[in-house]
Order: C-alpha cells, then sequence, then structure tokens
C-alpha cells in the first residue's frame, strides 16, 4: 500500500489520516499502527491528497478522479462530492 499524503488531526494528537494509492482514505492510532480505526471508501482512482478541517470533525480528500470529497469523521461512505467541469485533470493538492 503506496501512502501519497498524511494530514495529523488537530483535535486528536494521535490520530493520522492517510490518503493512499489503494483508492482509500485510513485514519490510524500513532499507538498501533498495525490496524487502521477507520477505512473511508468513495474514491474511484488513487487518493493524492488529505486534510483535516479545524475542528477535527471532517476532512477532504482529492483525488486522480478528479474529484474533492468532504467526510465526516468515522463514516467510512458517502461522502460530500465535488466535481465540475472546470477540474480536467487530477486533484493533487487539497490545501
Amino acid at each position: 500500500m503506496t501512502s501519497n499524503d498524511l494530514s495529523w488531526s488537530p483535535t486528536f494528537p494521535t490520530v493520522i489520516l492517510l490518503a493512499s494509492e489503494d483508492q482509500n482514505l485510513y485514519t490510524f492510532d500513532i499507538r498501533k499502527l498495525s490496524v487502521p480505526t477507520q477505512i473511508y471508501k468513495g474514491h474511484v482512482s488513487a487518493v493524492m491528497s488529505c486534510d483535516w478541517s479545524p475542528t477535527g470533525t471532517e476532512f477532504v480528500s482529492g483525488g486522480w478522479d478528479r474529484t474533492v470529497r468532504i467526510w465526516k469523521e468515522g463514516h467510512g461512505t458517502h461522502p460530500e462530492l465535488y466535481h465540475t467541469k472546470r477540474m480536467q485533470r487530477r486533484v493533487l493538492s487539497t490545501i
């Protein structure tokens, strides 16, 4: 599994978010990195970037599938999805 981006949670200092090449996002507790605490599925291509909201209750991801998705922390499916005609290429950064 190749990770493309990493973001630390602003409210829980032991939680990290990983954007992965396998179309998923993962949250991990750094005290136990062998098993993800949550898997977020929705992208149909590699996830290139991710970042938390300042409150730590939501995060955003951008992917090779030309979409930006807003996720609620703890809900692994059905994110808000944004895609327009102006997104002709992949989304490489959400910052």
